[in-house]
């Protein structure tokens, strides 16, 4: 009989094609704005964003899911456009997806451009377009087929019968996107501000790229629609703020809701206008990821930095399976609040609170 890590090949082969439908997702979505809206170039707090995600889902099957994830974004052409009210936006993002033994991977890299628009004080519109170049590609050599059993076990050497295999196939990928920010022109008597907002909806992979893997035989990506939003509201005189998000997504028959919040605690706050003492807090986080997984998660932020825990413990069908094993998230944020990294000054603080603001 064929033994039982055959099977477990043949069982991650199929799962990884199931998958193969599907883009990335990550439980800090907030962590990659690009991979979730082209529209969040350039609509962080301050000057420069930078994100770094790291995913590994269900090691209990041998790493099946390992991601990565990295981006850069900012404002431009301020100086410009600040007597029109708006600035553009601009980014650029990687990532990169491996799926079990056939390492099933998703390679994508991109550019981001994002037209800002100034509302008034409090209210910041974007539209953005990403264009980028995807490449997916697997590994036969690690594939098991049926006809290399000889009989009475699995033989490597026989041949596989399979032919006109292709192992990478890529295509232009185009996504476009609509943001919206809200952030309070008061601070509570810590310093922080009161109430923020942001949120959007995305559309991704418009060009339904072309995927061929058998020569001749050629399959479209589906498009994926993402609605997603978060706020901020903080206790006027405790040093406490609540963090409540959703994301919801769907790519061709297969969705994803995930929804929940989270509470900081704040240790210090920004000095309002000179930026010489920057916020820093702890938050804790519990989301649901419907029918799915519960998501917790510790963060710590201090001064430009963030740093994110998250776990996903497993509650569908498959918990039974994997002892509730999930997913394991490590994210990094750099925010560039005050322009400090490349000496720009106040040239176009959008920071949360209004005092900040001087567009």
């Amino acid at each position: 009989m064929i033994g039982s890590r055959t099977y477990l090949l043949v069982g991650f082969l199929f799962f990884s094609v199931e998958y193969y439908s599907q883009d990335i997702h990550f439980s800090q979505f907030e962590n990659a704005p690009l991979a979730i809206n082209p529209g969040n170039a350039g609509m962080g707090k301050g000057y420069n964003r930078a994100n770094l995600v790291y995913r590994s889902q269900y090691p209990s099957l041998g790493n099946v899911f390992s991601t990565q994830y990295a981006s850069l974004d900012f404002p431009i052409l301020n100086e410009a456009m600040r007597h029109k009210n708006g600035l553009l936006g601009v980014g650029i993002s990687f990532f990169n997806d491996q799926a079990g033994d056939s390492k099933m991977g998703t390679l994508h890299a991109a550019l981001t451009l994002s037209g800002i628009v100034t509302l008034n004080r409090q209210q910041r519109l974007s539209m953005g377009l990403q264009c980028g170049y995807m490449q997916k590609s697997f590994d036969v050599s690690n594939i098991t087929w049926d006809n290399q059993f000889n009989g009475y076990q699995y033989d490597p050497t026989l041949p596989s019968g399979e032919m006109n295999f292709m192992e990478k196939t890529g295509f232009f990928d185009m996504s476009a996107g609509v943001a919206y920010k809200y952030f309070s022109t008061e601070t509570n008597l810590y310093n922080i501000e009161r109430t923020s907002f942001d949120g959007g909806i995305a559309f991704f992979h418009l060009t339904r790229g072309k995927q061929e893997f058998f020569q001749g035989q050629q399959d479209r990506l589906y498009g994926r629609l993402v609605v997603h939003a978060t706020s901020l509201f903080t206790l006027e005189n405790r040093p406490f703020g609540f963090r409540p998000s959703v994301l919801y997504q769907r790519q061709g028959t297969l969705s994803e809701a995930i929804v929940g919040g989270g509470i900081n605690y704040y240790i210090k706050a920004d000095t309002k206008y000179t930026g010489f003492v920057k916020q820093a807090y702890i938050g804790l986080d519990l989301r649901y990821r419907v029918n799915d997984s519960f998501i917790t998660g510790i963060r710590f932020k201090f001064n430009d930095f963030e740093i994110r825990l998250s776990y996903d413990y497993t509650t569908s069908d498959l918990s039974s399976r994997i002892n509730g094993v999930g997913g394991f998230e490590i994210g990094f944020r750099f925010t560039d609040t005050y322009g400090t990294l490349f000496n720009q000054g106040n040239k176009h603080v959008i920071n949360s609170h209004g005092g900040n603001l001087s567009l």
